[in-house]
């Protein structure tokens, strides 16, 4: 083992997402000596961007995975804390709550906004006999949201909810939608903001439902000017400014537990840098079963922590089409559309039934040189081992069963997509797709899973059963997605300072 007197820090963040660069910038800023270990050859894990390059030499530049995030006004809680950090005129936010979401049924097309007010007019405009069940519906949900806690802060499941939300916990949305409604094609539009976490709708349970569409009709959304990378570089740039260290193509191996507490980490060339305390922005399976090892954990967590199941992956192509290509004029004010299943109770577990096609450069132009335009097509997918259903295991298996499948499959999603975007084939420049693989390989997420815990489980706590030893990231509170793993590593940065240093500086 090779180990340096000089490599000694107060504080270790392993992972460079959203969640491992917010926690770092913090304590940066607190005074502490702390650094970032990214395997990857660049920070932010699914809030990145990747370019191509046209056959003409115009350039692409094409967003990982990230559409729409809250809380980037004036005084919302993500520009609140690029502000403390002294980042906040290094990223941009372009405010989309005014566009509409199409969504395309089998039988028509109903726009999705966030309006809720508007919504619901138009919900009763394509179904008019369901008039009085729309208004009964929306006035139950906003009673909800006055019952539910601040999620943006906390998790939703902290101990102490009341009895009535307790009990509304145990309703799948989908009894409670048979229970308001007859047209089923209404279980569609009102599941379709939420289609993305992969679950059917009996698996989804009211209160959670609720806290999701809180967000969606009453925070405004925005998009990140030049993509979800300007983001995650700006937290990366406030570490090193506060004196903090972030270091890529840097993979931990083990985390170094002595005596029951985290003391440092061990890296795949096999140095030993020491610490008074680590962060885990990783996927939590690799944190606890192979980084920090069973052996050291207790038998009680480890037998809850293996029944808890990762999110779904999703299958991602990513289209730069020529400046020749035009959108349908109906479809000029939608960045997003929702292709949606046939059977509206069982959500996409078709695996392709659902897809979601976003066009990038109506949002922003400046992705795409030329006047050319950026779409993507995205379907969640259940994938419980990679084996089972790609044939590969690891990035370095990959064969020509995978390749056909892989090629299958962004076959069929663009075809999905050539029902609104007539002719979309005859404009393609580049194209590249992703699998559940591609973001294992580039993120680390077991089975390329999207926001770590799925939906029916409460995230983990910040403290591990390992003294000194914390989480940030979507498998921890208060909850995933960009706003709660931002939220997640400023509050596994304010417990270390809590619970390590006296002073204000560490």
């Amino acid at each position: 083992m090779n180990e340096s007197e000089n490599e000694k820090f107060d504080a270790i963040v392993i992972g460079g997402g959203l969640g491992g660069l917010s926690c770092a910038a913090h304590l940066a800023k607190r005074g502490c000596h702390v650094i970032l270990f990214e395997q990857h050859h660049s920070v932010g894990g699914y809030a990145t961007s990747f370019q191509r390059r046209a056959p003409d030499g115009d350039l692409f530049d094409f967003e990982a995975s990230i559409h729409a995030i809250a809380g980037c006004g004036v005084n919302g809680i993500i520009t609140q804390i690029l502000r403390d950090l002294g980042a906040e005129n290094d990223v941009r936010f372009v405010d989309i709550s005014g566009t509409i979401m199409k969504l395309v049924l089998p039988d028509r097309t109903v726009d999705f906004c966030m309006d809720q007010g508007r919504f619901m007019n138009i919900l009763i405009h394509q179904f008019p006999e369901e008039k009085e069940n729309v208004r009964e519906f929306f006035g139950y949900l906003n009673r909800l949201w006055e019952l539910l806690p601040d999620t943006k802060t906390k998790p939703l499941f902290s101990e102490g909810l009341s009895s009535e939300l307790s009990d509304i916990s145990k309703k799948s949305i989908l009894s409670v939608f048979q229970s308001y409604f007859i047209d089923q094609r209404i279980f569609l539009c009102l599941y379709a903001p939420i289609a993305y976490c992969g679950l059917d709708l009996s698996q989804i349970d009211l209160l959670k439902y609720a806290a999701a569409m809180r967000e969606v009709f009453l925070e405004k959304s925005y998009w990140i000017s030049g993509g979800s990378r300007n983001l995650s570089q700006a937290l990366a740039l406030a570490i090193s400014q506060n004196g903090g260290e972030v270091r890529v193509g840097s993979r931990v191996r083990k985390i170094i537990v002595e005596d029951g507490k985290a003391r440092g980490v061990e890296l795949e060339d096999g140095s030993r840098i020491k610490s008074r305390c680590v962060v885990s922005n990783a996927d939590a399976t690799l944190t606890f079963l192979e980084m920090v090892g069973e052996e050291n954990l207790p038998r009680e967590f480890l037998d809850s922590f293996k029944q808890m199941t990762a999110s779904w992956s999703y299958f991602q192509v990513y289209l730069g089409l020529d400046e020749k290509f035009q959108v349908p004029e109906d479809l000029r004010s939608c960045f997003e559309i929702g292709i949606l299943p046939e059977q509206p109770d069982s959500g996409p577990k078709a695996g392709t039934s659902f897809a979601g096609l976003t066009n990038y450069t109506l949002l922003d132009p400046s992705l795409a040189e030329g006047g050319k335009q950026i779409v993507t097509i995205g379907t969640p997918l259940r994938v419980e081992n990679l084996q089972d259903a790609w044939g590969v295991s690891s990035y370095l298996e990959r064969n020509e069963a995978y390749y056909k499948r892989k090629n299958e499959t962004a076959d069929h999603l663009i075809s999905m997509a050539e029902k609104v975007y007539p002719g979309l084939r005859e404009h393609i420049l580049v194209m590249e797709a992703a699998t559940p693989l591609t973001a294992q390989r580039y993120t680390l997420n077991k089975n390329g899973c999207y926001v770590g815990f799925d939906l029916r489980h409460k995230r983990l706590p910040q403290r591990t059963p390992i003294n000194d030893l914390y989480l940030a990231g979507a498998w921890t509170e208060p909850h995933g997605g960009v706003l709660g793993v931002i939220l997640s590593g400023k509050q596994a940065a304010e417990m270390i300072i809590d619970e390590h240093f006296t002073t204000a500086a560490c």
